[in-house]
């Protein structure tokens, strides 16, 4: 194959096929002169070729992690901004590239300032996309509660069962520092307001399980707080009767530890009644002999 590359240095054939035979020996110090070759190359295949570059910078951070923030993801990040400088960044896989590489840096102020970019309107204009969940992993790293309260708020009117929008909303309001979790009032009142009036539209399984998420945290939490919804055994017992019969309800019976030492026995017959009832809804189609 060197033999050959020699011969048509600038083949966009020979240069791929010594490309990926030394990336499946991950022998990725060979990668980058050759993604170069095939940036240089004129092909239709052009506007691609120029991110692999960047691609190997990627696989560089994979491969050296100890170097991958002091040194490639930050190579690769100033070469995606060239790219976005220069107008390049053409389709939302480009852009969701330049994303990754900002999140992989840590780097939520930059991933927010271009999800609020004209470069990003200029793409949505072609084709839209949606970036809320992005914005949101924005606002929960960068603490911007009113912003992901808002966002949430809207989520969650349009899709109530959204159980990752309510975990974010509850990591924010309650917090782990040095072991100790601490609640902010102010936020924790306003999503409470949210959730009660959530609750009288809708009985989401994501909606029951904040609830009790947030029955659980209070008692690890010193702070006295009003609770405006139902005692977390009625929530529980209501959660139980909608949800036992689905097979993924078996996996939160993990919110019944922080309430067995109130009062482990109502937590038995809670349980005890419920597993019944779900038992003789459940109706197999066959048995086998």
């Amino acid at each position: 194959m060197d033999k050959l590359l020699k011969q048509f240095p600038t083949s966009e054939h020979f240069i791929l096929i010594k490309f990926f035979h030394n990336l499946r020996l991950k022998e990725f110090s060979s990668l980058q002169p050759l993604a170069r070759k095939l940036v240089q190359t004129e092909t239709q295949n052009k506007q691609v070729f120029q991110y692999w570059p960047i691609l190997v910078s990627i696989l560089f951070a994979h491969a050296d992690p100890k170097m991958a923030l002091k040194l490639h993801l930050p190579l690769a990040s100033k070469q995606l901004i060239r790219q976005a400088e220069n107008s390049q960044i053409l389709n939302h896989d480009e852009f969701s590239l330049l994303l990754s590489v900002f999140v992989r840096l840590g780097d939520y102020e930059s991933v927010l300032n271009y999800l609020n970019s004209s470069l990003l309107s200029k793409l949505q204009e072609a084709d839209k996309k949606n970036y809320d969940s992005q914005k949101l992993q924005c606002y929960y790293h960068l603490d911007k509660w009113s912003e992901a309260f808002l966002l949430c708020k809207n989520l969650l009117q349009a899709t109530p069962d959204e159980w990752t929008v309510f975990k974010t909303l509850l990591r924010m309001v309650f917090k782990k520092t040095n072991g100790q979790l601490s609640i902010s009032l102010d936020r924790f009142n306003e999503f409470q307001t949210f959730l009660v009036n959530l609750k009288e539209t809708s009985n989401s399984r994501g909606l029951m399980l904040t609830l009790l998420d947030i029955h659980a945290n209070l008692e690890m939490v010193d702070s006295p707080v009003t609770v405006q919804f139902p005692p977390a055994l009625p929530l529980l017992t209501e959660y139980l009767r909608s949800f036992l019969k689905f097979p993924v309800c078996s996996q939160d019976i993990a919110f019944l530890i922080p309430f067995l030492h109130q009062k482990p026995e109502s937590i038995r017959n809670i349980l005890s009644s419920n597993l019944t009832d779900a038992r003789a809804a459940y109706n197999p189609v066959g048995v086998l002999a």
